[in-house]
């Protein structure tokens, strides 16, 4: 007998309930094989589907079940998850350290009829989290999470209802869109980084600037009246176009990229402003790839999992990310990434500034 997608979860549900009904380790085993199945659905549904942050009270509710699934990735349910890879995913950018207010209080939510379906494949990733980090004074809102689970849940049934009636009007996002996407997603976290570290250096006027997304505007015409650029070389425009060039191809544009994207930028611009060195770098590339499973990659090429960045946030402190020559270098791929995107843009191709 075929399942949908729905009865699948809700017959996982039955499972779980089950074993906390009776103990008994068999059902657990049954449930343990079932949960590990729905969080690479959901997950593959939720990377396609970028633009509902647009619809939350607190975007960070999809990043937090973003960053659960892709940390579900590495440890399937049942297996004993290894806390310092954990800390480090969730330390690794400032998008992931912002979920962990939320993922605790999801552990709060984690037996709620309203979400448990959506959070139960996760419940020992939440737990652990949980279990390092202090409910006391948690700034974040439990109904609003609980308010934008549901909105998340809803949306997923509603596509995966869609699926199951065979409809043929399946959303097909173009390429240009991607850009756009992507374009959005790395304003979005080179802003909160830059942002941070002006707020953490007292400068909270730039922090709001940058918040408003000054840094997607020609640094005259923007980050120039609070950073004072002494000068610039006219060939970093050459270089920021070509770092431009290669976020527009194929496979680079497509959401999963963020991650590693994002590092790649950054790790290339610190190294051009003077802030990491050519050693840093060399070393950096060497540990990712030790780090990386090359035949995974291979075998699983069509997967629309994330793809992880460089880990080098040990290396960034806050005066570089508030380097003069860093924040033009950012400014400028930007401007030129929207104006390549598709965007209305005041900068002209041909122009220097």
């Amino acid at each position: 007998m075929n399942m949908t997608d729905r009865e699948f979860k809700c017959f996982t549900n039955d499972v779980l309930d089950l074993y906390c009904r009776t103990k008994i380790s068999e059902v657990e085993s049954i449930f343990i094989k079932l949960a590990n199945v729905a969080p690479d659905t959901f997950w593959r549904w939720l990377l396609k589907n970028n633009r509902i942050h647009q619809s939350l009270i607190n975007s960070s509710v999809y990043d937090a079940l973003d960053t659960l699934s892709h940390i579900r990735s590495l440890f399937s349910y049942g297996q004993n998850i290894d806390k310092s890879t954990v800390v480090r995913t969730l330390n690794s950018n400032t998008r992931n350290m912002k979920t962990m207010p939320v993922i605790l209080a999801m552990n709060n939510l984690i037996d709620n009829e309203e979400v448990k379906d959506i959070l139960q494949p996760y419940r020992d990733i939440i737990e652990l989290v949980a279990s390092f980090m202090s409910s006391k004074d948690n700034p974040i809102d439990e109904n609003d999470v609980l308010q934008d689970i549901n909105t998340i849940k809803n949306l997923y049934f509603k596509s995966s209802f869609v699926d199951e009636e065979g409809s043929t009007d399946t959303i097909k996002i173009s390429i240009q869109q991607k850009r756009v996407n992507m374009l959005q997603n790395l304003l979005t976290r080179f802003s909160d980084d830059t942002a941070n570290a002006a707020e953490s250096s007292g400068m909270s006027e730039l922090a709001t600037a940058i918040k408003s997304g000054i840094l997607a505007k020609p640094f005259t015409a923007g980050l120039n009246k609070y950073i004072n650029l002494i000068e610039y070389d006219s060939s970093d425009i050459i270089f920021c176009k070509k770092v431009v060039e290669y976020i527009l191809k194929k496979p680079q544009y497509e959401e999963q990229w963020t991650d590693h994207n994002h590092d790649t930028i950054e790790m290339m611009f610190m190294n051009r402003s003077g802030n990491l060195s050519k050693e840093d770098m060399i070393k950096i590339i060497e540990d990712y790839e030790k780090k990386t499973n090359t035949i995974n990659l291979i075998e699983n090429i069509e997967d629309s999992s994330m793809h992880p960045g460089f880990d080098f946030s040990d290396k960034i402190t806050v005066d570089k990310r508030l380097n003069p020559n860093y924040l033009f270098l950012l400014s400028t791929f930007f401007v030129i990434l929207r104006s390549r995107a598709g965007l209305p843009t005041g900068f002209a191709m041909n122009a220097t500034y």
